[in-house]
């Protein structure tokens, strides 16, 4: 059973519920007045006491030196933005040179506190480093002139300029030169007859590279300059009237160029013996510029430039025997030049031979183009070298010479290590682009085939590299005179292409269609056995694969073998024509007697002579598919025109289809079947 609710509570009739009266507008306004006041005091109090406390710390950050940036706060949060971001730009952008101190110092002073090791030079010398940065490639030569302090080295910039950028960013800018390769140099010299233009090349040369110009008299001179066991001889033999000796000259030229970087050689050597000597001084040079230009040319030049000179610098006019000797000279540096370049490029393939006979910019284009591509290559080397554990080798036969590409040859030869890695193929790489897609890796080079295998290969070197070995037994092609001497007994297939066989015959075609005779020309090695390839595409896809084509058998039932070719000139009258024209003659007489055809408006004789010259045309060999249904097509009408005269003829009276026949070879049908 459920207990019955409560009852509810007896009413009081005294209480009476209260009345709710809202508040009027005056009571709503004076309390958000009392509000509104009551915030404006406590933000007001607020503002007050963090601008209190901002501007102790500001006082605590202008005592350590530390610059306070103040912006208005009234401004759009866009304008705040662009004003923080400049603000702090220098320091974001060169954040780790933000406390860097970079100090200028006249050169004076300077010079005083290297002198008493109080500073130290840096490793640049008195190369500037802005400079230096911004070519990223060749060493520049000209020195700085401005000194700065960098904690304790001492660096040269070129100008003020280029002193305030060091200061902006001196961590970065210092940096990224030693983390750079160390800038490539470049050695060259620049051979020529009198009036060739090279003194013209090697200024345009030296100021594109800004390197300096060195000849062996300057180097002479700057010997002599120096009280050394090499001065004193100079100036001694020189004393005595007689010609300076190859011997001191080279010494000369060898000891100023030691001292420089970079250089370009203007005019030396000038003879055989010299660049015997200067070869075994092994200089590193990087390229031979041989202008090559006539001897006539060369007298014709000098006598135009002398009547290019203002009349008041005209000593007196050039007399016949000094052209002549002009043009003797330059003959003889055609015959001595050769063998001074031959001497200089023994060990590497640094010639670069100008035919100097064109205009001076155009040579110097050609040149300057072909050193800049070798230069930029170069240091790309030295930086693959500096960072990554594989360097390209383009432009590196002007650095390396024979013997040392020679000795770091890898194990994989000259096959591509990314053919072979990846689908197991024998590519081999052309000799005369080996270093063009070349790569060293470990000290040891390797060659590619293409740029795109040369771009994986060093993404990735020790993937072809580590565990890659070639197989023992390689196939070679043999070389033309090699080729006629291979024995027949170790031919295989009996001569027959193995490639072709293995692909099988055409669709459609007969079995025995897949079985093609090899060329002579086409011959590989493989081990002890030698094969023969119809063309040289099927010998490259055996040299890439041979293992697929080993295992072929010839079937039982051969092709007849082709006779072979002769030359038909050498017959007698008789045998040329049997051999020549014989048959298809005879076939087109046969038809020309059995037809005996006889054309409208043309005789017998003419009719016989077209129909034989449209049987030639329409039964030759040598015809493509659409000529030679062309030129059927057109025999057929002429014969079929024939054959219906001669039926209209035994007729008394012509159709309607011979009368349009007639009118239409009298309207020029023939000619229109007779058409090439």
């Amino acid at each position: 059973e459920v207990a019955p609710p409560p009852p509810p509570p007896p009413e009081d009739p005294e209480e009476e519920p209260e009345e709710y009266e809202p508040p009027t507008a005056e009571e709503l306004q004076e309390a958000w007045a009392e509000k509104a006041e009551a915030l404006k005091t406590a933000i007001a109090e607020q503002n007050a006491a963090d601008t209190e406390a901002a501007q102790a710390v500001r006082d605590i950050l202008e005592g350590l030196t530390v610059p306070v940036k103040e912006l208005k706060a009234i401004a759009s949060l866009r304008r705040l933005q662009l004003a923080a971001e400049r603000a702090l730009s220098r320091f974001v952008v060169n954040r780790r040179s933000l406390f860097a101190v970079v100090d200028p110092i006249k050169q004076r002073k300077a010079e005083a506190l290297l002198d008493a090791g109080m500073l130290t030079l840096s490793k640049l010398g008195k190369q500037c480093p802005i400079t230096l940065q911004a070519r990223n490639g060749l060493r520049n030569p000209e020195l700085g002139s401005v000194p700065v302090v960098y904690g304790s080295k001492v660096y040269f910039c070129k100008g003020p300029e280029e002193a305030a950028k060091l200061a902006a960013n001196p961590h970065g800018v210092l940096e990224q030169l030693h983390r750079t390769a160390p800038p490539a140099t470049i050695r060259l010299v620049v051979m020529g007859p009198p009036e060739s233009g090279k003194t013209t090349l090697v200024k345009a040369l030296c100021r594109d590279l800004t390197v300096p110009r060195v000849s062996a008299a300057r180097a002479i001179e700057a010997a002599m300059s120096v009280p050394n066991s090499l001065g004193e001889r100079l100036t001694a033999h020189l004393l005595t009237g007689e010609q300076l000796p190859d011997e001191l000259a080279v010494e000369a030229v060898v000891a100023h160029v030691q001292r420089l970087p970079s250089w370009v050689l203007d005019g030396f050597p000038a003879t055989e013996a010299q660049a015997d000597l200067l070869e075994r001084a092994d200089l590193q040079i990087n390229f031979v510029i041989r202008l090559a230009v006539e001897a006539d040319a060369c007298a014709e030049r000098a006598l135009r430039h002398y009547r290019a000179r203002p009349s008041s610098k005209r000593e007196s006019a050039p007399k016949l025997d000094h052209l002549a000797a002009l043009a003797e000279k330059a003959a003889k540096f055609a015959e001595e030049g050769r063998k001074s370049v031959l001497a200089l490029c023994q060990r590497r393939q640094v010639l670069l031979e100008v035919d100097a006979s064109q205009t001076s910019h155009r040579v110097h284009h050609l040149v300057a183009q072909r050193v800049n591509r070798a230069i930029r290559d170069r240091q790309d080397y030295l930086q693959a070298k500096a960072l990554h554990p594989a360097a390209p080798l383009r432009s590196m036969e002007s650095w390396m010479d024979s013997n040392q590409l020679a000795d770091s040859r890898s194990k994989l030869a000259n096959y591509c290590p990314v053919h072979f890695v990846r689908s197991k193929e024998l590519v081999p790489c052309d000799a005369d682009d080996d270093l063009q897609h070349g790569a060293e890796y470990r000290g040891k080079h390797y060659s590619c085939c293409s740029t795109p295998c040369l771009r994986i290969f060093l993404s990735h070197p020790s993937k072809y590299v580590l565990g890659v070995t070639l197989p023992a037994v390689r196939p070679r092609r043999l070389r033309p005179f090699e080729c006629q001497e291979v024995d027949q007994i170790t031919v295989q297939l009996k001569g027959y292409c193995a490639v072709t066989l293995t692909d099988g015959a055409p669709a459609g075609g007969h079995v025995q269609e897949a079985i093609v005779a090899g060329l002579p020309q086409y011959t590989v090695e493989y081990g002890d056995r030698h094969y023969l390839f119809a063309s040289e595409e099927k010998l490259i896809r055996f040299m890439h694969r041979p293992e697929l084509y080993l295992k072929q058998r010839l079937p039982t039932k051969l092709p007849p073998k082709q006779l072979p070719e002769f030359d038909f000139n050498a017959l007698p009258l008789a045998g040329y024509l049997e051999h020549s024209v014989i048959k298809v003659l005879t076939d087109g007489l046969i038809a020309l007697g059995t037809h005996r055809p006889t054309f409208p408006y043309l005789g017998s004789r003419e009719s016989a002579m077209k129909y034989l010259a449209l049987f030639l045309k329409a039964y030759n060999a040598d015809n493509s598919k659409v000529a030679s249904a062309r030129h059927k097509a057109n025999f057929k009408k002429y014969t079929e025109a024939c054959e219906m005269l001669q039926r209209a003829s035994k007729q008394e009276t012509f159709t309607q289809e011979n009368i349009a026949l007639v009118e239409s070879v009298r309207q020029g049908g023939l000619k229109a079947l007779l058409r090439p």
